[in-house]
């Protein structure tokens, strides 16, 4: 597979994997569950960094939702 996409890079398909591992809490999330009830602070924060959950601020504080980018590898 790698050989045929030479421009997929090991940190897309890491990303990919996490986003399988973890479609259903995604998906809770999605519809309005909070990130705190599925991850703990260190996974939240590998998700923030890897691009497959992003911080709104807002005026209850930091919320975390899936990035676009996530919502389209989820389909």
């Amino acid at each position: 597979m790698i050989s045929e996409n030479q421009d997929i890079s090991f940190e897309d398909i890491s990303r990919r994997n996490a986003i399988d591992f973890y479609r259903e809490e995604l998906l809770k999330i999605e519809n309005g569950e909070r990130a705190t009830d599925h991850f703990n602070e260190r996974q939240r924060k590998s998700m923030v960094k890897q691009g497959i959950l992003v911080r709104i601020y807002g005026h209850g504080g930091c919320k975390l939702r899936l990035t676009e980018e996530a919502k389209r590898i989820m389909g």
